[in-house]
């Protein structure tokens, strides 16, 4: 079944996912699609808070990843 905002959970901890064969209209395999989307999802909001983070303690930090991460590059990724 389908989610109006999370989608498809089919393929949740790349369950199901073709390993050598791509999806319809792309041309490589869904699991190298999966990590690339996991590299831009953990380096994007390191990028963003790289001049200020010195000055943030961890937590804020640390809360500042999640909420960009679900809040912003999640909806974004999945247009």
């Amino acid at each position: 079944s389908s989610h109006i905002v999370i989608g498809s959970v089919e393929y949740t901890c790349f369950f199901n996912v073709p390993d050598r064969t791509p999806f319809k209209g792309q041309t490589i395999p869904g699991t190298l699609f999966g990590i690339y989307q996991m590299m831009f999802f953990t380096i994007t909001p390191l990028l963003i808070s790289g001049a200020w983070v010195e000055r943030l303690k961890w937590r804020p930090f640390v809360i500042f990843i999640v909420v960009w991460n679900l809040l912003v590059y999640c909806p974004v990724a999945h247009w």
